[in-house]
């Protein structure tokens, strides 16, 4: 999965679920002002887990793995 693949499934998300979209907007605006420890731990563990699956679908879709062979 690329990023611009990822960028646009995220964006697609917003547009069909708009009511839900903006519902995590504003309550991640709220953290971040009110209380941004959270906010800052809430975004790491997002990025966290799209680095995971991003590095996860790019081992499964490896043709040729160095490690198995």
């Amino acid at each position: 999965m690329s990023l611009s693949a990822l960028i646009a499934s995220v964006v697609i998300f917003f547009q069909k679920n708009l009511f839900a979209a903006l519902a995590i907007v504003t309550i991640l605006l709220y953290l971040l002002f009110r209380n941004p420890k959270t906010f800052f731990l809430i975004l790491f563990l997002v990025l966290l887990m799209a680095g995971i699956l991003t590095f996860s679908t790019y081992i499964s879709s490896c043709k040729q793995i160095p490690l198995w062979q």
